[in-house]
């Protein structure tokens, strides 16, 4: 199985251990200021963003000669942008988004090289994955605002639905594509839409209701609705109606007032996304994926809070993090799950949590290389191993 690899360790680690050298008391005016320009920042990457996306979806348009000056010039300035967006004190402040962003501007800088030098397949594949690590941060509890953007309107009708709400969770344009997914929903029930043309809108549909504007009533309500639907196959009915028994469970406790707080989050998320204590991952899962996602949102909005400042909550969250991720996408071509996983050994070297953290980046890197011949590892994925199996303590 092929997996694009990122391996950056000398940039995560500086990045991480700059968290406790950055100087980021510069009261409330600089703050505001700081995250005015963020934002300018991701405006204008969002421009460029609506420059390039219909060439992304088309190889024989991404690499036809006369695009190329057009989508070069777009994809600089995105990979600019992203630079200048790492620079920021408030990525700086989480160490969840600093990971994101460094995957991102990684990514970018590949995938510019990959053009410049004519390699524009390997370059589309890289930057239509980079675009994951927008949508993982956008989602997140502090990344979910609403934007509201003059789209392209002659851009946006040229995008397949599924490719509308990539480009709309990436420019953060979540009111817009909430729309078009209860839209989606109600075009499968008058058979406009297939089945198996409905498993990304669930999915988006979920982390919407989940993370992005969190709602147990509403994800109980839309989901159980489905799950009842005749015009839904049996397969699809049980697992919609695990994501609406865990719906339900997420609004009971919230009817009473059962919050979860740091000290109970982990043996919380143990007991209700199938962690055993004695496991390093986790397997995909249909019956857990709402747990998962909801268990991930609240542990990301810890690390953001900096309610808890302790090497070793810090590396527990980034091994959660890292485990549930890869758990609801196993086979990711950018796996952030990994560099979280990283992540969890640099902060809390040689610990029990950072062996436990190794041995699931181990298993990730061979279930990512593996076939029919068995697992296959690279010189460089072998280096990497044997660095963070050192920095773990084995």
């Amino acid at each position: 199985m092929f997996k694009m690899k990122s391996h950056f360790i000398a940039v995560i680690v500086a990045l991480i251990f700059s968290l406790n050298s950055d100087a980021l008391g510069q009261g409330k005016k600089n703050e505001k200021s700081e995250a005015g320009n963020l934002y300018t920042s991701m405006d204008d990457m969002r421009k460029n963003l609506e420059n390039i996306f219909p060439f992304l979806f088309s190889e024989q348009d991404f690499k036809d000669p006369k695009n190329t000056k057009f989508i070069l010039n777009n994809l600089v300035a995105i990979a600019e942008g992203a630079k200048n967006a790492e620079s920021h004190a408030r990525m700086k402040e989480n160490i969840a988004a600093k990971i994101n962003i460094s995957i991102l501007v990684e990514n970018l800088k590949r995938a510019e090289f990959s053009f410049k030098n004519n390699r524009k397949s390997s370059a589309r594949y890289v930057l239509k994955s980079a675009i994951q690590s927008c949508i993982a941060c956008h989602t997140a509890p502090s990344g979910s605002q609403n934007y509201l953007f003059n789209n392209n309107e002659k851009m946006f009708s040229h995008l397949t639905e599924n490719e509308k709400i990539d480009y709309l969770y990436t420019t953060r344009q979540f009111g817009v594509a909430e729309k078009i997914l209860i839209q989606r929903i109600d075009d499968f029930e008058k058979n406009k839409i297939p089945w198996i043309d409905m498993q990304k809108t669930l999915n988006y549909l979920a982390i919407y209701l989940v993370r992005v504007n969190p709602s147990a009533d509403r994800g109980y309500e839309v989901f159980t609705k489905l799950a009842n639907s005749k015009k839904v196959p049996i397969e699809g009915r049980e697992e919609i109606l695990e994501w609406a028994k865990s719906f339900k469970q997420w609004n009971d406790e919230s009817k009473n007032k059962l919050s979860l707080k740091s000290t109970d989050i982990f043996a919380k998320i143990d007991q209700d996304i199938g962690m055993d204590s004695k496991e390093n991952t986790l397997a995909f899962d249909p019956a857990f994926t709402i747990n998962r996602m909801r268990y991930y949102s609240l542990i990301y909005s810890q690390l953001e809070s900096k309610k808890e400042t302790t090497k070793e909550v810090q590396a527990k969250s980034l091994y959660y993090l890292g485990v549930i991720n890869n758990a609801l996408e196993p086979f990711a071509t950018l796996n952030i799950g990994d560099a979280y996983l990283k992540a969890c050994v640099i902060v809390f070297p040689k610990s029990d949590i950072a062996k436990r953290c190794y041995f699931a980046f181990e298993e990730s890197t061979k279930l990512q290389n593996s076939g029919s011949g068995g697992v296959f590892l690279l010189p460089e994925d072998l280096k990497e191993l044997k660095n963070y199996k050192s920095l773990a303590g084995l």
